[in-house]
């Protein structure tokens, strides 16, 4: 059965009051504009045929502001060190023929895959320098396109693929000896493994697939699974999408920075549920911050007192025509962790990988680095300090 944390069961219950009908409280009027001028003070373009990466990946510097950019030219991917603050963009390497998502750890190494199935790490901090393989996969066998480099760079987690022969495996490489460490295979499609930033020794991972159908038909019990070797030796599901009064479907879990909890989405069609923004430790309890009929993407800050999403339509649109098949309207939202109060911040545009918006929250919380599918670049938002101590209030 799905019943909520008793510790959660007030914080649920208000905002559910708070949003009947899964209609969000905004701190402004619906937004008319391209973006909310009082929350967002200027906006920071990355070059032509450039994106950021996934919603669960890392690509800022330590500086806490500056990220790093892909940009593609034929069959080459360059690394550009955007610095939002000082409006400078730096290349810092290029590689070719690599899949599409990529992470960075705190001293620099930039974790991708290669086209031809090779798990390589890229150090941003000596330009020039070839890249690393990490490892090969073995013949027959694919990776997934977003591997998880730790902050501290000794550890990638990245799942592998033998589709023909339904095997799925979580594994976790040594970065200097490329040792695999296999955690947990499935003979379902496992993947988005990645490492929980507030302990190494958790991963996340996800049943992929998560039609209404698929649920009810028990093909897929729970999308979002955590593993750790003493509690959850061969993974875990965290949140069941069915029993006898619900079939809820959820997507695009992240984990959280500042505890071992993640932030996902729960999707309009779901049933028995309302439909929005929510949060679940690896204990399995759970709550709504925001209800929302139009969510997507999810990101959070390292103080996890904000949540940033994008939207499958504009957020004052009454309804979406194709649940499934998002709008090329995509609008960028912060919200309060606390109260689910929502505040609009730019109307941005999404199509096909890799031009979806997958908003982040800098580490500074200054910043908003997302993609766009018009401009086919990565951006950034400047936040308003003032606007988001209000939102905050």
């Amino acid at each position: 059965m799905l019943t909520p944390n008793p510790i959660w069961t007030r914080t649920l219950l208000a905002v559910s009051l708070i949003a009947a009908n899964s209609i969000p409280l905004f701190s402004q009027e619906e937004p008319l504009s391209l973006w909310n001028k009082e929350a967002v003070l200027r906006v920071v373009k990355g070059p032509a045929n450039s994106y950021y990466t996934y919603s669960h990946s890392n690509a800022f510097l330590s500086d806490g502001c500056t990220f790093v950019a892909a940009q593609k030219d034929e069959a080459k991917t360059r690394f550009i060190a955007i610095d939002p603050v000082k409006n400078t963009q730096i290349p810092v390497g290029e590689v070719e023929n690599i899949r599409m998502f990529y992470s960075i750890s705190n001293n620099g190494l930039l974790a991708f895959i290669s086209n031809d199935m090779k798990l390589e790490v890229l150090d941003i901090t000596k330009p020039g320098t070839p890249p690393k393989v990490v490892a090969q996969a073995p013949e027959s066998w694919r990776y997934s396109q977003s591997p998880d480099i730790s902050a501290d760079g000794r550890q990638i987690t990245v799942d592998r693929h033998e589709y023909t022969a339904h095997r799925h495996i979580i594994s976790v490489y040594n970065v200097e000896t490329g040792k695999e460490r296999i955690v947990t295979e499935k003979s379902w499609l496992a993947n988005h493994a990645c490492f929980f930033p507030t302990d190494n020794d958790w991963i996340m991972f996800v049943h992929s697939g998560n039609t209404l159908q698929e649920i009810k038909d028990s093909q897929i019990e729970g999308r979002i699974w955590a593993w750790n070797e003493e509690k959850f030796p061969t993974g875990k599901m965290l949140f069941t999408q069915k029993d006898e009064s619900r079939v809820l479907s959820t997507t695009h879990p992240i984990p959280m920075y500042h505890k071992r909890s993640i932030l996902f989405v729960m999707d309009p069609e779901s049933v028995g549920m309302s439909p929005g923004l929510y949060e679940i430790n690896t204990e399995g309890e759970y709550r709504c911050v925001s209800p929302s009929d139009y969510d997507l993407h999810c990101n959070i800050s390292r103080d996890g007192r904000l949540a940033v999403v994008d939207t499958r339509k504009m957020v004052n649109e009454p309804k979406i025509a194709q649940l499934k098949t998002s709008s090329r309207i995509s609008d960028i939202v912060l919200v309060n962790m606390t109260n689910g109060k929502r505040l609009f911040l730019y109307r941005s545009t999404m199509k096909n990988h890799p031009y979806h918006v997958h908003p982040h929250i800098s580490p500074d919380g200054r910043w908003i680095v997302f993609t766009d599918f018009d401009e086919k670049r990565a951006m950034a938002l400047e936040l308003n300090p003032e606007a988001v101590r209000k939102l905050l209030e």
